[in-house]
Protein backbone atom coordinates (compact mmCIF):
# COMPACT_ATOMS: atom_id res chain seq x y z
CA UNK A 1 0.00 0.00 0.00
CA UNK A 2 2.64 2.31 0.59
CA UNK A 3 4.33 3.07 -2.92
CA UNK A 4 5.35 3.86 -5.59
CA UNK A 5 2.68 4.20 -7.93
CA UNK A 6 3.21 4.02 -11.57
CA UNK A 7 0.91 5.69 -14.09
CA UNK A 8 0.53 4.66 -17.47
CA UNK A 9 -1.36 6.65 -19.68
CA UNK A 10 -2.14 5.13 -23.32
CA UNK A 11 -2.79 8.04 -25.50
CA UNK A 12 -4.73 7.01 -29.02
CA UNK A 13 -7.85 5.21 -30.70
CA UNK A 14 -9.57 3.71 -28.49
CA UNK A 15 -10.17 0.60 -31.20
CA UNK A 16 -7.25 1.38 -33.36
CA UNK A 17 -4.83 -2.02 -33.02
CA UNK A 18 -1.71 -0.08 -31.92
CA UNK A 19 -3.23 1.27 -28.38
CA UNK A 20 -5.22 -2.45 -27.74
CA UNK A 21 -1.57 -3.60 -28.51
CA UNK A 22 -0.24 -1.27 -25.82
CA UNK A 23 -3.06 -2.26 -23.74
CA UNK A 24 -2.69 -5.90 -23.97
CA UNK A 25 1.22 -5.58 -23.15
CA UNK A 26 0.84 -3.72 -19.86
CA UNK A 27 -1.87 -6.09 -18.29
CA UNK A 28 0.80 -8.70 -19.32
CA UNK A 29 3.48 -7.61 -16.92
CA UNK A 30 3.46 -7.55 -13.03
CA UNK A 31 4.16 -4.20 -11.95
CA UNK A 32 1.86 -3.81 -8.31
CA UNK A 33 0.39 -0.54 -8.00
CA UNK A 34 0.13 0.65 -11.54
CA UNK A 35 -2.75 2.52 -13.03
CA UNK A 36 -3.25 2.01 -16.57
CA UNK A 37 -5.18 4.81 -18.22
CA UNK A 38 -6.37 4.71 -22.21
CA UNK A 39 -7.04 8.62 -23.33
CA UNK A 40 -9.37 8.12 -26.51
CA UNK A 41 -8.45 10.89 -28.76
CA UNK A 42 -11.61 10.00 -31.26
CA UNK A 43 -13.63 11.81 -28.75
CA UNK A 44 -12.65 15.25 -28.40
CA UNK A 45 -12.73 15.96 -24.67
CA UNK A 46 -13.84 12.30 -23.06
CA UNK A 47 -15.24 12.22 -19.73
CA UNK A 48 -12.19 10.58 -18.09
CA UNK A 49 -10.54 14.14 -18.76
CA UNK A 50 -13.01 14.96 -15.62
CA UNK A 51 -12.28 12.64 -13.71
CA UNK A 52 -8.73 12.49 -14.17
CA UNK A 53 -7.57 16.13 -15.47
CA UNK A 54 -3.77 15.38 -15.97
CA UNK A 55 -4.34 13.21 -18.95
CA UNK A 56 -5.25 16.52 -20.98
CA UNK A 57 -1.78 17.59 -21.13
CA UNK A 58 -1.04 14.45 -22.41
CA UNK A 59 -2.07 13.71 -25.78
CA UNK A 60 -1.45 11.82 -28.77
CA UNK A 61 1.51 12.66 -30.74
CA UNK A 62 1.18 13.00 -34.49
CA UNK A 63 -2.07 10.99 -34.53
CA UNK A 64 -0.19 7.87 -33.32
CA UNK A 65 -0.76 5.77 -30.33
CA UNK A 66 1.21 7.62 -27.76
CA UNK A 67 2.07 5.91 -24.02
CA UNK A 68 3.10 8.40 -20.69
CA UNK A 69 5.23 6.39 -17.62
CA UNK A 70 5.14 8.22 -14.75
CA UNK A 71 5.81 7.38 -11.14
CA UNK A 72 4.68 9.19 -8.40
CA UNK A 73 3.05 11.62 -10.55
CA UNK A 74 6.71 12.80 -12.69
CA UNK A 75 6.68 11.44 -16.21
CA UNK A 76 9.53 10.24 -18.40
CA UNK A 77 9.22 11.65 -21.96
CA UNK A 78 5.98 9.79 -24.21
CA UNK A 79 7.07 7.31 -25.94
CA UNK A 80 5.08 5.13 -29.44
CA UNK A 81 7.78 2.13 -29.24
CA UNK A 82 5.75 -0.76 -27.47
CA UNK A 83 9.05 -2.26 -26.67
CA UNK A 84 10.16 0.49 -25.45
CA UNK A 85 7.56 0.99 -22.66
CA UNK A 86 7.76 -2.61 -22.48
CA UNK A 87 11.43 -1.83 -21.30
CA UNK A 88 10.33 1.38 -19.33
CA UNK A 89 7.95 -1.40 -17.15
CA UNK A 90 10.15 -3.94 -16.55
Amino acid sequence: LVGPFFEIVISGKSDGKDAREMLKRTREIFLPNKVVILNPIEQGEPEICDIIEFIKSQPSIEGKVTIYFCKNFSCNRPSMDIDEMVDLLA
